[in-house]
């Protein structure tokens, strides 16, 4: 897989995403080909849809003729599958029905990419949006298609329904921005355009409605702009995260070095980093632990604008929180032990405390 999406091609055949002359194939059937991750294109599935519905979103697309509503709707999809021309295509369906269905129930997170073109499209956009065009001289064929590459990754160990994981998302997103407004001492400029739910002014939007942002009026580059400027609450918020990241540091920042061997030693240069597995035995959010171990070594900051139109920030957190355990439960638990009392003997526990002082003056907690 390229760095920014899926390249497949087949062998003799052109492969263009949205030729600029596709709108002369308006009205005309068109195919919906769905492949999986590096899987060849000679693996894919596809079906023939009729003209009228480009119109539709890619939801609508996808749940009137690949996953189907109910047992009938199901059943008529499969019946309506070229077996002649390719045997496997019923497996195919009911490989994408399984992912689906894993990522509803949460076992699975999904990246829908168009090969050739743009990785992290949502379903609700319109289907028009992301037509292809198929040409082949020698085979004698010159049509438009949508051609889907899902990226499927397991979450064997995950437990957070879909609706909680899409919250997660949204919170973790707001606390980005949050996070850069106070980094680098700026507002965001509100630009009324339309966003879709991950968009940075759509989780501005609704931090306004959380009394976190205020929309306001400010001078910006000569002329009057709305712009999004932190509340009391949202600086209280931002306070109290630096506050949970010290208080991770403080406990947990030594088991990014520990030898594994008895007796555990830490701060080696040359222990591994177990600091997930012990989260997951303390009953920390292993999850929300990634994400802000991640904002305080400025993992998103170079390129955090794209956090909010990807969810490959949110699987990657996924994926780590879910890893398994490196040593035995047992190991684990004299790791622990050992962790702590290593600790209470080198806790230095005034440099952590007096950040927050040193960033807003504030020492109410101290």
């Amino acid at each position: 897989m390229a760095a920014t999406g899926f390249d497949k091609d087949v062998e003799g055949v052109i492969l263009d995403y949205l030729p600029s002359d596709i709108r002369d194939y308006d009205g005309s059937e068109f195919d919906l080909r769905v492949s999986f991750g590096d899987d060849p294109l000679g693996y894919a599935f596809w079906i023939t849809v009729p003209g009228a519905d480009e119109e539709l979103t890619l939801r609508q697309l996808f749940s009137k003729h690949v996953l189907g509503e109910s047992k009938e709707d199901r059943e008529r999809i499969r019946g309506s599958l070229d077996t002649e021309t390719n045997p496997d295509l019923p497996e195919l369906l009911l490989a994408i029905r399984r992912a689906f269905d894993d990522v509803q129930k949460g076992r699975a997170v999904m990246r829908l990419c168009v090969n050739k073109g743009p990785c992290d499209i949502q379903l609700d956009e319109p289907a028009s949006r992301h037509f292809s065009r198929a040409y082949s001289q020698a085979h004698g064929f010159d049509y438009r298609l949508i051609d889907i590459v899902l990226d499927v990754t397991d979450i064997p160990a995950s437990s957070i329904p879909p609706d909680q994981q899409d919250e997660m998302k949204r919170q973790f997103r707001l606390l980005l921005l949050l996070y850069m407004m106070d980094r680098y001492g700026q507002d965001v400029v509100f630009e009324g355009r339309n966003f879709d739910a991950a968009g940075i002014e759509a989780v501005a939007d609704w931090a306004v409605n959380q009394g976190l942002l205020d929309l306001s009026t400010k001078e910006v580059k000569g002329e009057y702009r709305g712009v999004y400027v932190r509340t009391a609450e949202g600086n209280t918020l931002v306070r109290n995260v630096v506050r949970e990241t010290d208080d991770l540091i403080n406990n947990y920042d030594h088991f990014a070095d520990v030898t594994v061997d008895e007796p555990p030693e830490f701060g080696t240069g040359r222990g591994d980093d177990v600091r997930v597995p012990v989260y997951r035995a303390e009953g920390v959010d292993a999850v929300r632990a990634a994400f802000l171990m991640n904002l305080e070594n400025g993992h998103y900051e170079r390129t955090w604008r794209d956090t909010f139109g990807d969810d490959a920030f949110f699987r990657e957190l996924l994926a780590i929180a879910a890893a398994p355990n490196p040593v035995s439960d047992q190991k684990l638990e004299r790791i622990v032990r050992a962790g702590k009392a290593w600790a209470a003997r080198n806790r230095d526990t005034t440099r952590r405390s007096d950040r927050a002082n040193r960033l807003w003056r504030d020492a109410e907690d101290d």
